[in-house]
């Protein structure tokens, strides 16, 4: 009785060190500057969407997204974090929460599926934590696709858990999960059939009536979100975002499948517009990956962890073609989405199965003598080792392209503290090579409503741009301004129509400086949007007002600045490199 109360204290202990583990090397990943920088890109307008339909019932918010009717709950992370005193910092916990989830999850996975028991699952639980394959690693553009992902891989894992001991409510728990992945993003869309097929095969006879009952009502479930899925694929929106080429689609996809493997081109790769400058030292980098991988190495290389047992071949088999074709399904059909070529959210859910097939390949080496044990630990902490590096690039990059928006946002602010409620904001657009916050019309409008804290604000928030086809004409009521290609639908929380009136004397100008990537009060428009000679004296006007506290406590929860103390010797070093440039 003693021994065994003795061994469940071991047991505990060593499941509550994995956790650690597990959570340090989530963090070096994804979270070690998440809580140093704001929104990116989508986020400001998933914020600002939320935001509108706060005051709508929730059966109304499911329905925002009007160009995707299979993601009825994509707003719900917003939805939620809007209820809380600090949106901002809610996404943020919700990102890491779901990234630290994952890796748990694809572990406890990797413990009943795979052969090699403790050693496999641990594994798995690492090189997912660490495995940074995907450009949007540690963003929280990718927050929905990470939470699908985590949503999904706990269905399969409640799945498995009523296939093997025929818990009923784990069936009802395992569907409702499902769902709740599929309706958010459909990441496993196609993947979850596959699911149902592994557990089929791995069952014994006695559990296959089990399994079957699991895929009856998964499939009967999933139905409708299947009928939908199959009307959006043949839609205008996803025939836009997917673009099949005639020549070297295969080549394409193997690129895709081997990038999962190619951890050294994690660390540098290529980007979306021109890259920020890094701030982070590449030694410090090499020595804070190098010193968690062996930490996570020990932990995982411990005699109990690594103990050769029975290892049963077929399993592994199973296990490989699976795992093959899981990887295949998740990458073939992200090959040819719009920025696939960056890996931008198409490895989100590819690396969970490669990281799955690494952690195969070191169990069955632990299974023979010293050199091959010697490889098992060398495959785990090498790609530990990149992963982490990888994911610290990816921080750098995000905070250090943070710095330079917020700075731009900033920048808003101090010109036009705040906007009286009849006048239009015109911001002449950046013109320089890197992401801007307020790079495009739509998010130029949505990041207006959310530094003013006013909805209305992203009708009367123009972006001009001569690069993006800008014109303006002069008519008895002002000027009417014309954006080319810009919708006037879209989100049904509104975006800015391809049509504005500017009345002199109600319109503030702020013109980009491209020097600086930042905007100052102007008195015009360039004169390749509008001929200055036609415009009428005093069109702009227009005096901003003072800020309010209100206002200010906002802004700061908006704008976050560095807090933590190596984000603050980052944004240090971020200003001596400019002042030595």
């Amino acid at each position: 009785m003693e021994r065994s109360w003795r061994r469940a204290v071991r047991a505990g202990y060593s499941a509550a060190a994995g956790v650690a583990v597990v959570a340090l090397l989530g963090f070096l990943t994804a979270g070690l500057l998440l809580f140093d920088r704001g929104l990116l890109q989508d986020d400001a307008a998933a914020l600002h969407n939320a935001r509108v339909l706060h005051d709508r019932p929730w059966h109304q918010r499911l329905h925002a997204i009007g160009e995707a009717p299979t993601r009825k709950l994509s707003l719900l992370d917003d939805s939620l974090a809007v209820e809380t005193p600090d949106p901002l910092r809610t996404l943020q916990a919700m990102l890491l929460g779901s990234w630290l989830a994952t890796a748990l999850l694809a572990g406890a996975l990797g413990r009943r599926l795979l052969p090699g028991g403790e050693a496999a699952g641990a594994a798995t639980a690492l090189l997912v934590a660490t495995a940074s394959s995907d450009f949007l690693t540690g963003s929280l553009v990718g927050l929905g696709y990470q939470q699908s992902v985590a949503f999904f891989l706990a269905a399969f894992l409640a799945a498995h858990v009523y296939v093997r001991a025929g818990r009923w409510w784990m069936l009802l728990l395992s569907t409702a999960l499902l769902l709740l992945s599929l309706w958010t993003i459909d990441v496993a869309a196609l993947t979850f059939p596959l699911a149902l097929a592994w557990l089929a095969l791995v069952a014994p006879r006695e559990q296959r009536r089990r399994a079957f009952v699991l895929s009856a009502v998964w499939m009967a479930a999933a139905l409708p979100y299947l009928v939908a899925f199959a009307a959006f694929l043949r839609g205008p929106y996803a025939r836009a975002a997917v673009q099949v080429p005639r020549q070297g689609a295969l080549r394409q996809v193997a690129g895709q499948l081997v990038f999962n493997f190619a951890a050294w081109k994690w660390v540098r790769r290529t980007s979306w517009y021109a890259p920020p400058r890094p701030l982070l030292p590449p030694v410090v980098a090499v020595a804070v990956a190098a010193a968690a991988a062996l930490l996570a190495l020990g932990w995982w290389s411990r005699p109990q962890a690594t103990t050769a047992g029975a290892f049963d071949r077929r399993r592994a088999l199973v296990a490989a073609g699976a795992l093959g074709v899981l990887l295949l399904v998740a990458n073939g059909p992200t090959t040819f989405v719009q920025l696939a070529d960056i890996h931008f959210r198409t490895h989100l859910l590819s690396r969970v199965w490669a990281s799955m097939f690494l952690a195969l390949i070191a169990a069955a080496l632990l299974q023979h003598g010293r050199p091959a044990r010697i490889g098992a630990c060398a495959l785990v902490g090498g790609f530990t080792f990149l992963g982490l590096w990888g994911g610290l690039e990816r921080q750098d990059y995000f905070f250090s392209l943070w710095l330079d928006q917020r700075a731009e946002l900033a920048s808003i602010v101090a010109a036009c503290p705040r906007l009286p409620d009849d006048t239009q904001l015109v911001l002449v657009d950046i013109p320089h090579a890197r992401f801007a916050a307020t790079q495009a019309p739509y998010l130029a409008a949505v990041w207006g409503a959310l530094l003013y804290d006013e909805p209305r604000v992203l009708e009367r928030t123009t972006l001009a741009s001569a690069e993006r086809g800008t014109t303006c004409e002069v008519e008895p009521a002002g000027l009417r301004c014309r954006m080319r290609g810009l919708p006037c639908g879209g989100i049904s929380a509104g975006m800015p129509c391809p049509q504005k009136l500017l009345v002199p004397g109600k319109v503030i100008i702020l013109a980009g400086q491209p020097r600086t990537g930042t905007y100052a009060r102007a008195a015009a428009l360039p004169p390749a949007i509008v001929d200055p000679l036609r415009v009428p004296p005093g069109f702009a006007s227009a005096a901003p007002l003072p800020t309010a506290s209100r206002l200010e406590r906002w802004r700061r929860r908006l704008l976050i600045e560095p807090a933590t103390p190596w984000a603050k010797w980052l944004a240090r070093r971020r200003l001596e490199l400019s002042a030595g440039r």
